[in-house]
């Protein structure tokens, strides 16, 4: 989120009860349009000594999930995963991070839209 309207905007599409996190700062490995020598080059850099668990891979950007109102994203746990979902989205643009820490108070912060009684509370979605 870059302003106050893109935290409106946010919460205008969410839904009562939600529980939202936000992050701070986020750590991106890579992005970019998703090819065969994309993927060769994260496989290499992602190699099975060198791999990094659980990456969060997702797909368009915030503008994009914006506009588009949806956004696709997954967790892989080692190379034949990352492969497989990159596959997936060939010709499509992903930004590849470590999967987030949810419970990082330094580096979130949380909302919790309230229901249909008007009372919000951590992890009330459903």
């Amino acid at each position: 989120m870059e302003n106050i309207n893109d935290l409106n905007e946010l919460l205008s599409r969410s839904n009562a009860s939600d529980s939202i996190t936000v992050f701070k700062t986020i750590n991106e490995l890579n992005n970019g349009l998703v090819t065969e020598l994309f993927i060769k080059n994260l496989i290499t850099s992602q190699s099975h000594n060198n791999f990094k668990t659980e990456l969060l891979i997702v797909n368009n950007t915030y503008r994009e999930y914006q506009k588009n109102g949806i956004s696709k994203w997954a967790i892989v746990e080692n190379i034949d995963e990352l492969k497989e979902e990159l596959t997936d989205s060939m010709n499509e643009k992903v930004s590849i991070l470590p999967e987030p820490d949810f419970c990082d108070e330094q580096n979130t912060f949380h909302l919790y839209v309230p229901d249909k009684y008007g009372i919000s509370k951590p992890g009330a979605s459903y």
